[in-house]
């Protein structure tokens, strides 16, 4: 019996899969993302071709069910667009992740990186959304009041694609997503004031933050959306149970390390001492101390 969909909306490649009961995915459908241009630091891709890609991908997968199963979606994170509210036209390509035009921002604040992190847990880096966005609006002034007067709307992927499939709508991203702006103060979880008003940018053009699940979105295609995250946080969840002295080790572009922790500090050193990537000349060294 299939019990859900899984949509994976990656930087490469585009896949979905059915979940059946005993947890087995199959059925697996997968395309090719829209290639990403690069110049200059650049990296920009076509944002229509992209949801066109994942609607195909999609349909493909559920061609194989007779049933509407409920829809888990799966993103990457930190890349982003703007798009016309009333035709829902995008007005920017699709700004990947590894676009490294906030450079500037993030020098000119390089001073606030201690409060920034204490407020993200992030480091300050090009990698995330608020540095790119607050270059391109100060490059752009007429942008920036077209998003404020809500002419224009703003977010990630995940965001451009639920409204469109809800048809205008839903605004809305979770939280492991906009925990990747470097804009939500994540112990709230909300979007800072604060955050926003360093990087320059309105408090109120962005999306509803909801939980990563328990969604009940209904969807035009009949499907229901009922889960969705950024990728790496899907990983750890799918991969690791909650409670367990375990840890997920990602060694990408980057290198970090994931894990479940309990709420007190003491337990929280105690996964930073036992866990970590060590990044040097272009290498990743993965360490795994025990008490």
């Amino acid at each position: 019996m299939i019990v859900a969909v899984a949509l994976d909306l990656g930087t490469t490649g585009i896949k979905a899969g059915l979940l059946s009961a005993n947890g087995e995915l199959g059925g697996i459908v997968a395309r090719h993302a829209p290639p990403v241009a690069v110049y200059a630091g650049r990296y920009e891709s076509d944002a229509i071709a992209y949801a066109e890609a994942a609607d195909v991908v999609l349909a493909e997968c559920l061609a194989q069910t007779d049933v509407r199963p409920p829809l888990g979606l799966c993103s990457q994170r930190s890349s982003f667009l703007m798009w016309e509210r009333v035709s829902g036209h995008p007005v920017t390509p699709l700004i990947s992740w590894q676009d490294d035009r906030g450079m500037a921002s993030c020098k000119a604040l390089r001073e606030k990186k201690a409060r920034i992190h204490a407020l993200t847990g992030l480091p300050l880096t090009p990698y995330y959304l608020a540095p790119k966005l607050s270059v391109l609006l100060g490059e752009h002034p007429a942008w920036r009041a077209h998003l404020e007067s809500g002419v224009w709307m703003l977010g990630t992927l995940d965001t451009f694609l639920i409204w469109r499939w809800t048809g205008g709508k839903q605004h809305v991203t979770d939280a492991s997503m906009a925990a990747r702006t470097l804009l939500m103060d994540i112990h709230s979880p909300q979007w800072s004031a604060e955050l926003c008003e360093l990087f320059e940018l309105d408090a109120g053009i962005w999306p509803k933050i909801l939980s990563s699940a328990g969604l009940k979105i209904q969807l035009d295609n009949g499907l229901c959306l009922q889960a969705c995250a950024g990728d790496q946080s899907a990983v750890l969840w799918h991969g690791i149970a909650p409670g367990r002295r375990e840890a997920m080790v990602n060694l990408g572009t980057g290198g970090f390390v994931a894990a479940y922790c309990a709420q007190d500090k003491n337990s929280r050193r105690d996964i930073c001492r036992r866990w970590y990537v060590w990044m040097r000349s272009g290498k990743c060294i993965w360490l795994a101390k025990g008490r």
